[in-house]
């Protein structure tokens, strides 16, 4: 092979890749474009002109769901209710419970503090023992009297004493302290039993433990009836949303349905009135057409069927000074998809254009031309 058929072949495999890459972008920016491409698919069955096949599908289709909703929401009531009267139930336990258990606390507090009480008589019979045995001590009086010696101090210790503070809390001492000890013995006497004995604290804690066992498994018992209560109302939520949400769509499935009939019974009126065949408009399929048959119909090519999820919104101009909207939902098993019908008065030539609006996917504006033609002349094309 020479250098200029190398170079020939280089071009025709390089124009070869460009076709196939433009194909494929074609057909992945809009299902309407790869008709474009490999033409209408023979196989495919004609649509007729006068048609809501799919506004009816999609009515029959969510009045099932909303009865499918509406049927969850019937059988989650049975266990709402039960799941609200376990929380009842297993909520009035555990007050119970928690009674119980705070009755025998309130005792356990006042056996404690009965202890506290004693315990504070001991240790202040104790200190104020300590501090007249400080007072009183022979280093203390030699302080007082500033070196003197002890005989001497016994002499004068009356008046000194008599005559300071130093002496006067000695005496209020003195006083207070057979009282103080009476308490502190009686409270040595008491401890023991307030401790270990009959309703003493260890007694009181050893009846509370239980209580506060069977305390803290109601607690949970109440703490999991009202979760699965909570699961139960999610779940009823849950159907009560999807029963809103499906029935503002059967809603508008039912008017779409109630337009197309509309549109649909003007068609066939039409087409009844006629012995020609309505022309079909299809992007990329059929551009033009003439017909002594006043209707034509206009389609969206769904030559992928990949466009369930989507919806269209289009302005279509009818060439005789109609313009209206339409709007229509994608499907993922239909070829075509009627996108509206119209009626013409007189024979002329009529140019249609429809131009997307709105709608979640991207769509192609379609041009279209429309010869009406006298009844003698009917030739459709």
């Amino acid at each position: 092979m020479g250098v200029r058929d190398m170079a020939h072949a280089a071009r025709r495999c390089a124009v070869a890749f460009v076709a196939l890459a433009v194909a494929a972008l074609v057909a992945a920016c809009s299902p309407g474009l790869l008709n474009a491409v490999r033409g209408p698919d023979p196989a495919a069955p004609a649509e007729p002109a006068c048609d809501c096949a799919f506004q009816e599908s999609e009515v029959t289709r969510l009045e099932a769901a909303l009865a499918n909703d509406q049927q969850r929401l019937d059988a989650v009531e049975a266990p709402l209710v039960a799941a609200r009267q376990e929380v009842d139930s297993r909520s009035l336990a555990f007050q119970e419970a928690q009674q119980k258990a705070e009755n025998v606390r309130v005792v356990r507090d006042e056996t404690q503090r009965q202890i506290d009480e004693a315990n504070a008589a001991i240790q202040k019979r104790d200190e104020t023992i300590a501090r007249l045995e400080t007072l009183t001590s022979t280093e203390a009086a030699e302080e007082l009297v500033g070196g003197m010696d002890w005989k001497t101090w016994l002499g004068k210790v009356s008046a000194l004493y008599a005559a300071g503070a130093y002496w006067q809390e000695i005496q209020d001492i003195a006083e207070a302290l057979p009282a103080i000890e009476r308490a502190a013995d009686d409270a040595e006497v008491r401890l023991p039993d307030l401790r270990a004995g009959p309703g003493g604290l260890s007694e009181v804690e050893q009846v509370l433990s239980p209580l506060e066992a069977d305390e803290a498994a109601a607690r949970d018992a109440l703490t999991q009836s009202e979760q699965a209560l909570a699961g139960v109302e999610q779940e009823k939520a849950n159907a009560v949303r999807d029963l809103e949400t499906d029935t503002a769509s059967l809603t508008a499935a039912r008017d779409a349905k109630a337009e197309c009939d509309r549109r649909v019974a003007h068609c066939q009126a039409a087409v009844g009135a006629s012995p020609d065949q309505a022309c079909a408009l299809e992007v990329y399929v059929t551009q033009s057409c003439a017909s002594a048959n006043p209707v034509v119909a206009v389609y969206f090519s769904n030559a992928l069927a990949a466009t369930g999820g989507c919806t269209y919104e289009y302005s279509a101009d009818w060439g005789d000074g109609t313009i209206e909207a339409v709007s229509f939902s994608g499907s993922s098993t239909m070829r075509s998809i009627l996108l509206g019908t119209h009626v013409y008065a007189a024979p002329a030539t009529y140019e249609i254009t429809v131009t997307p609006t709105g709608g979640t996917c991207p769509a192609l504006e379609g041009q279209y031309s429309f010869t009406l033609e006298p009844p003698s002349a009917s030739s459709p094309s």
